[in-house]
């Protein structure tokens, strides 16, 4: 937060520098003392935050204050000799007619402003590594061989941005406490800074993590639940309360989850589970419906499946937990007291959101569709909003195919009312008529395809599979356009990245239709004539028949 930025992670020593900046721009007789070694102790801990408003960093140790909070161990730091270079960033600042007050305030400047790669001859005097109780642990001398007391720089190595110090740690000597006066054993407390990266990814259906063997997911079918998990750390010092003056409130006033589709036309599944992880990497179940009851609304849910599907929305979710700014007394405080204690249970663990999304009719194909996750956090009123979002977006899309039915060597001639089944060639099986939004695939029945998807081509013989995964299929026709003959085989075809956005002519697939050809009248042949003969021996019998009918009257 650039709020943080306003709590010094600072020596206060410099509340009592006159001397030593009088020393510094003259130094009589100092050049001759004694170099001394002066015992520093950096002390790292798993803290959200140095301490708001609060704690004073003294140089002495102060174990009521930080114990409590659990020490990083294995981290290294390198103490640099950054005195000439200070002093010359330093000498740029002063005007030279400051007041001590104004003084102290041209110091915490430079050093706040003071970065590693402002140090022009990187003079390292010692590395050390913090040990299981979060210290490191130097033994440095005082002054130069000029008798100029020393200023160092400590840099920490190889560490995660979201570990680091939050400000840069810089000692300047002597360091002079208000009542003990110099101090040769210095304990520094910096403002510290642990946060969890918030992380999202695809997972199988059975919630598990995708393995190196297993297919990439990427590609789904209308309707097929897409799965993912959301990690994120809670913050160490969710639970604690801060004091402003004689008023008390929660440290925390805002915690938010929030999760959106980057496409229209999709929906949410729900969330399925949700898991604390603790730094052993032991788990333990979370009851959704219990964290839920410290969300605003018991959370905010965008095309839930339960609810009427808006098909211009973006499916997704916000869960606002129940904290806010207000001091104790009020019903306020009490909300926001009873959330820090339900999620103080969760403190520094990793919270893994399972939950899941489906892609409808109305999803844009062949389109990457990337998933956001964002928390927002916040400390206090006074404070800015931090905000952590996932850097590496997992993408899902849907696939299709376009196809044009025409006249066999006619291949502009459109054919109309050409109806076709969906077959998956990789089962054989064929693509029936959704229950609700759910596809499903069937095995053909001796040779039938009942309550199948039927794919009629146009009157201008277009027509378009889309929402499927990408693969090998086939079409079969099932009744062809009147005047022509049915396909004998199946068509094959192939969807795929980039097999449906684009241009129809340019991606379209032609399937032919020949003509069942026309029966002209015959002009003759024996057929029709023992057709002639037997009609004229009829034709006789009656005559006779009739004759002798006449006869007898």
């Amino acid at each position: 937060m650039k709020a943080r930025g306003k709590v010094i992670s600072l020596v206060t020593a410099i509340l009592c520098l006159v001397p030593l900046f009088v020393g510094a721009l003259g130094f009589g007789d100092q050049a001759s003392a004694a170099i001394e070694m002066v015992n520093v102790t950096l002390h790292k801990k798993k803290m959200d935050d140095f301490p708001i408003g609060g704690i004073q960093n003294d140089g002495k140790e102060m174990a009521d204050e930080f114990d409590k909070y659990e020490p990083l161990e294995g981290v290294t730091f390198s103490a640099y000799d950054i005195t000439d270079d200070f002093y010359t960033a330093l000498d740029k600042e002063l005007k030279g007619d400051e007041d001590p007050d104004a003084y102290k305030a041209v110091v915490k400047k430079v050093m706040e402003g003071f970065k590693f790669s402002d140090i022009k001859i990187k003079n390292k005097l010692d590395s050390q590594s913090t040990d299981d109780r979060g210290e490191a642990k130097f033994n440095l001398p005082d002054r130069n061989n000029k008798g100029i007391y020393r200023v160092y720089f400590f840099d920490e190595e190889d560490v995660p941005e979201k570990q680091k110090f939050s400000q840069p740690v810089i000692l300047m000597l002597p360091f002079v406490h208000p009542e003990d006066g110099e101090l040769h054993d210095v304990h520094l407390y910096p403002k510290n800074k642990v946060g969890g990266e918030v992380k999202k990814e695809l997972v199988n259906d059975d919630l598990s993590v995708p393995g190196e063997n297993d297919e990439e997911l990427y590609d789904y079918e209308v309707g097929k639940q897409i799965k993912y998990k959301a990690t994120f750390q809670i913050p160490h010092q969710i639970g604690e309360n801060v004091k402003e003056g004689t008023k008390e409130r929660t440290r925390y006033s805002q915690l938010i989850f929030k999760d959106e589709l980057s496409a229209i036309g999709t929906k949410f599944a729900g969330i399925e589970k949700m898991v604390a992880v603790n730094k052993d990497g032991q788990k333990q179940e979370i009851v959704v419906k219990d964290f839920l009851n410290f969300a605003d609304k018991n959370g905010t849910f965008t095309n839930h499946v339960s609810q009427t599907y808006d098909k211009s929305k973006k499916a997704g979710f916000e869960l606002k937990m129940k904290l806010n700014d207000k001091f104790a007394t009020s019903s306020d405080y009490t909300t926001s007291r009873a959330t820090a204690d339900y999620l103080a249970k969760y403190a520094g663990q990793t919270l893994e959101i399972y939950y899941g999304v489906l892609l409808t009719e109305d999803t844009p194909v062949d389109v990457d569709i990337n998933n956001d996750f964002t928390v927002r956090l916040k400390q206090g009123s006074g404070q800015d909003e931090e905000v952590q979002t996932v850097t590496d977006k997992p993408i899902v899309t849907t696939g299709g195919k376009k196809f044009f039915k025409h006249e066999s060597n006619k291949p502009e001639q459109g054919l109309g009312g050409a109806k076709f089944i969906l077959i998956r060639k990789e089962d054989g099986k064929y693509l029936k008529k959704p229950a609700g939004n759910v596809r499903t695939w069937a095995a053909p029945s001796a040779g039938k395809y009942p309550d199948a998807v039927e794919f009629i081509s146009g009157d201008d013989g277009k027509f378009e599979i889309i929402g499927v995964e990408f693969g090998e299929y086939q079409l079969v026709e099932i009744e062809a356009p009147k005047g022509f003959q049915k396909l004998d085989a199946p068509h094959d075809f192939d969807i795929s990245k980039g097999s449906y956005e684009g241009d129809y002519d340019s991606l379209k697939e032609d399937i032919e239709n020949a003509t069942q050809g026309g029966f002209l009248p015959s002009t003759g042949g024996a057929g029709i004539a023992a057709f002639l003969v037997i009609g004229l021996s009829l034709m006789g019998v009656a005559i006779v028949r009739y004759r002798k009918t006449q006869h007898a009257a």
